[in-house]
């Protein structure tokens, strides 16, 4: 009874090994043809002491695309045993394999990311200095002067964000600028920022070549304001600035043998018409009451039968609400002005037909003439 017994183990425990590959499993205890000296140790030997070989997994077939539903066997330290789970379930659907990590608070430019390479097919490793300076260096250049609503990536207390190029723009200039003193002497030697247009580049200027490098102004056909336009004399070893009207007053007028008769003109800028009040009052620098004051509106964009170009009397208009003049004009020692009424109407006889029409006041800007004689 015993040998029957201990032959049926020796039959189940030969059999179990069978199903094994041999590389998978080194047996506990290796039987010689023809022994009989069966005892229970050798036979508890044969399995207890057996060893599963790293052929178990080396040995087997290669899974060159492996799928989500495939399995793995994984020991359960809760279930205390063993325990099979889908691959999408132990990778894809982790989510500690990066939140259950240790984070590194300051990664550095040497540090690795996972990524997956597209043209070699495989997963690599890459360091984060790389991945953004090949990924800047990757994304096409902006043509032209970038859209002031573009948006560019910044750290911003410790976060990242996003900020669009005019307010960057504005922080870069706008806030070191106005928190800087104010320099009350500025010297020639001092320098502004500037944008060199020919060659698309930002570059630096000093006061002394800023103001002595000008190009030429070329004929002047009367087409300025002599109360603003500016000079540049040398002065103590210093650039400075003379307005010229005091060029005029006290270097060239003594020079001049005039005639008592010729006039001395003034013709003012162009001036935008507002929705009503004082449109503008300027210095005309003629030293002397104008004989002769006129303001005219130029026509800038083609209004009614009015074409660019076209100068009409502020005269000519009036309020159709109340029939009384649309502007006030006059001068005096200093200055000249125009004033529009409250309600701002600019109404006018067309010049073709002689209706009454309104116009339309960003089409038009004012202008004045002014003149005065010598004899004065």
């Amino acid at each position: 009874m015993k040998r029957a017994a201990a032959l049926a183990i020796c039959i189940f425990a030969f059999l179990f090994l069978q199903f094994c590959n041999a590389a998978d499993i080194t047996k506990g205890y290796a039987f010689s043809p023809g022994e009989q000296n069966v005892t229970h140790t050798k036979l508890n030997n044969l399995v207890d002491a057996a060893v599963i070989n790293t052929a178990f997994f080396t040995d087997k077939s290669a899974d060159t695309t492996p799928a989500d539903a495939d399995l793995v066997l994984i020991y359960s330290a809760a279930d205390v045993g063993f325990r099979k789970i889908t691959l999408g379930a132990l990778i894809f659907g982790n989510a500690g394999l990066i939140t259950d990590q240790t984070e590194k608070a300051a990664p550095v430019a040497a540090d690795y990311l996972l990524i997956y390479d597209v043209a070699g097919t495989a997963l690599k490793k890459a360091t984060i200095g790389n991945m953004i300076s090949n990924s800047i260096a990757a994304t096409p250049a902006v043509s032209g002067v970038p859209s002031t609503t573009g948006s560019i990536l910044i750290q911003h207390g410790g976060t990242n964000g996003t900020v669009t190029v005019a307010n960057l723009a504005r922080a870069i200039f706008t806030v070191p600028f106005t928190n800087l003193p104010a320099l009350s002497d500025p010297t020639n030697g001092d320098a502004l920022l500037v944008f060199d247009r020919s060659a698309n580049a930002n570059r630096h200027i000093n006061l002394e070549s800023l103001t002595t490098n000008l190009p030429l102004a070329g004929t002047l056909n009367g087409l300025f304001d002599i109360t603003v336009t500016m000079f540049h004399v040398v002065q103590s070893n210093q650039v400075r600035k003379l307005p010229f009207v005091d060029v005029w007053n006290n270097l060239l007028l003594p020079t001049f043998a005039l005639e008592a008769s010729l006039p001395t003109n003034f013709l003012s800028f162009e001036y935008t018409l507002p929705a009503g009040g004082l449109v503008v009052s300027t210095n005309h620098g003629l030293g002397s009451q104008p004989y002769f004051c006129r303001w005219v509106l130029v026509c800038k964009t083609n209004d009614s039968a009015f074409v660019v170009a076209d100068e009409l009397d502020v005269a000519a208009f009036y309020n159709s609400a109340n029939g009384k003049s649309s502007f006030t004009t006059g001068s005096n020692q200093t200055n000249v002005f125009l004033t529009l009424t409250d309600i701002g109407e600019v109404d006018v006889r067309d010049k073709v037909t002689g209706n009454e029409v309104s116009l339309t006041k960003t089409h038009w800007r004012a202008k004045c003439y002014a003149a005065i004689f010598l004899t004065q």
